[in-house]
């Protein structure tokens, strides 16, 4: 088990939170323009739960910092091998993508008997997600199997109406090119370093220009690492950089919704999660209570990233067939009580498959497991 870092564990989190609570607002809520003279706690409601592509650069923050940080680690204690990181990597990504793909065909195929004109695209206007009005539902053999294989919004697009899977591409592609990166740049034989080089140049050039932004915040993680853990940075742990850090991410957030994001508004979002995330990792808290909550929130924001929408998307299709409820106090319940079902039923998907991620591992490589640290 690895030693956990609790508030890194509330961030991450409360990252797939916020995902969660902008896709249901949007299902649950009219859009924020159609509301008339919104008190300040409704602004704040509409707001908070307006950062989900926020979120998912704070993902991007958090990858880099553990897993990138875990490649230097190994790599400055000489147990760095392709072989190890790969088995780590790829049990941790499919011990829940395979799941989340099956059941996103099950509620899928359910959905569009139950209700075929909302898997058609009709309630897009309305929710301002799910199918595109005159598509077609992707969710083929050759789809799956290019979802599977990391390969969504490159080559193929996402599985069914699972469209957040869009950001596990770029994260598979982020954890193969850091390291070939660092073998490229590091002192060592040609042999090794040219083939680093043309592997890298040619994932590059396959690969769309939306993903370079994620990729760029992934590696500013990672080597944020590298300076959080460096003796120079112990002091970032204090609370005086926790409230600028704070404060800085709280500026660029506000900024990122109230303005037209300009071309790099990514970028300079995720650049303002850095401080926080170095700072946050190097706070210690020793409350049972803190480390079990945040150990739980962690434990299931993948599972719960990956399998919610289908779910959302098969209650508001065939349920609400793009009706959607004034926030008063009923909607308040009503967002509440969806909110748990939710948390719920992806409480109970990571129960069956991903809390079971290290004995898959065992089982597939017959040896002790590798460490978890990375996680």
């Amino acid at each position: 088990m690895r030693n956990r870092l609790p508030w890194l564990d509330l961030m991450r989190g409360s990252a797939a939170l916020l995902v969660v609570l902008e896709h249901l607002r949007a299902f649950l809520f009219p859009a924020y323009s159609s509301l008339v003279c919104p008190g300040i706690f409704l602004k704040a409601f509409y707001f908070l739960t307006g950062l989900g592509h926020q979120a998912v650069m704070a993902f991007f923050v958090l990858s880099g910092f553990l897993v990138g940080g875990s490649v230097f680690r190994s790599r400055d204690t000489g147990t760095w091998s392709w072989g190890g990181y790969l088995l780590r990597r790829l049990s941790r990504l499919w011990t829940v993508l395979l799941p989340a793909l099956l059941l996103t065909a099950f509620w899928d195929q359910w959905g569009s008997f139950q209700h075929p004109e909302g898997y058609a695209g009709i309630f897009r206007a309305i929710y301002h997600s799910g199918p595109v009005p005159g598509g077609v539902l992707s969710d083929t053999v050759p789809v799956f199997l290019g979802n599977m294989f990391f390969l969504q919004t490159i080559f193929v697009p996402c599985f069914g109406t699972n469209s957040p899977l869009w950001s596990l591409a770029n994260e598979f592609w982020y954890y193969l090119i850091f390291p070939l990166l660092l073998s490229a740049i590091s002192p060592g034989r040609l042999m090794v370093r040219i083939p680093a080089v043309l592997i890298v140049s040619a994932i590059l050039w396959i690969l769309p220009w939306d993903f370079s932004q994620g990729l760029v915040i992934w590696i500013l993680g990672a080597l944020t690492f590298r300076f959080a853990t460096s003796v120079g940075m112990s002091r970032m742990g204090g609370l005086l950089p926790l409230i600028l850090s704070l404060l800085l991410a709280f500026v660029v957030l506000l900024w990122s919704r109230r303005a037209l994001v300009p071309a790099w508004g990514d970028l300079i979002v995720g650049c303002s999660l850095l401080p926080l995330t170095a700072t946050l990792a190097l706070r210690v808290t020793r409350g049972r209570w803190f480390h079990g909550l945040t150990g739980a929130m962690s434990e299931i924001s993948y599972t719960l990233y990956l399998v919610h929408f289908p779910f959302l998307a098969l209650i508001f299709f065939t349920g609400f067939q793009g009706r959607q409820i004034v926030p008063n106090l009923h909607g308040d319940l009503l967002f509440a009580c969806l909110l748990l079902l939710v948390l719920a039923y992806s409480t109970i998907i990571w129960w069956c498959f991903e809390r079971n991620t290290d004995r898959i591992r065992r089982w597939v490589t017959g040896l002790s497991p590798y460490s978890q640290e990375d996680r």
